[in-house]
């Protein structure tokens, strides 16, 4: 339909948490691991690869310069495309969360010629291509980063026997400098999600309601915090607090009538 927004190869579908329309963020306390989850799936046999940022609730400046300092995990499929993974907001207010996911293309990579190298067949022209995968990503890559990508992609062009070859590449740190969305075309990301994050007491507390004027004012009654501590109690509820007026003032025992120096009430 027209005005309708094109769906890409990836699709992120049944994104939790959320409310049930949406309009209002969901909530959680600092340091609750809050569950993320999300139906994530693409057409064909590529690997996918996805993860949750979250962080302060973006404002007017470009979204780039805000999620930069944002935190992230990375999703885990539990099955049936479904991906799930948990975040843990160490700040209180408004936080946004983002599911981003994209084609892993190295894990492909590995799949498919551990698969053809299993079955005894050539695989001289998946080694290249592994080799122009690495080379890809050292071009974007930190300095430090450079020469260890640079070398397995030199480990891959060399010639002799393709299991020795692959040794280099396969290693789990080669694995984890070409993790990430670093270059990938079809990242996909979903709209911000609100996240209200209040401080652990507003979990759980206990309440202890108290009249300032009972302990004879304010000054008085912060005196008894201590003691309401030592009790268990949490937090100290006190009601509205008008100021005594001149008329209609109640005397000693609810009398209608008060002298200069009785207390009177509200």
């Amino acid at each position: 339909m027209k005005g309708q927004p094109l769906i890409g190869r990836i699709v992120i579908d049944d994104v939790h948490p959320r409310t049930p329309t949406g309009d209002y963020p969901t909530k959680a306390v600092t340091g609750e691991a809050v569950r993320v989850s999300a139906d994530i799936f693409k057409d064909g046999h590529d690997i996918l690869a996805a993860r949750v940022r979250w962080g302060p609730a973006l404002g007017r400046q470009p979204a780039s310069n805000q999620m930069a300092g944002w935190s992230d995990a990375a999703l885990h499929e539990v099955g049936n495309d479904r991906w799930e993974a948990a975040a843990r907001p160490s700040t209180t207010g408004l936080h946004h969360l983002v599911i981003e996911a994209w084609t892993d293309r190295w894990a492909t990579w590995r799949h498919d010629v551990s698969a053809k190298l299993a079955a005894g067949e050539e695989v001289d022209m998946e080694l290249a291509e592994g080799a122009l995968l690495l080379e890809d990503r050292a071009r974007r890559a930190d300095r430090g980063t450079q020469g260890q990508l640079a070398d397995a992609a030199r480990a891959l062009r060399a010639p002799g026997n393709p299991t020795a070859r692959l040794t280099r590449a396969f290693d789990h740190r080669i694995a984890t400098l070409m993790g990430g969305p670093d270059g990938a075309p079809d990242l996909t990301a979903t709209a911000n999600l609100a996240l209200w994050v209040d401080r652990p007491r507003a979990l759980f507390g206990s309440w202890y309601e108290m009249f300032p004027r009972s302990e004879g004012g304010l000054a008085g009654a912060a005196q008894r915090l201590a003691g309401m501590a030592e009790m268990g109690f949490d937090v100290v509820y006190l009601p509205p607090i008008h100021p005594i007026g001149t008329t209609a003032r109640k005397g000693a025992n609810a009398t209608l009538v008060a002298g200069p120096e009785d207390p009177g009430s509200p």
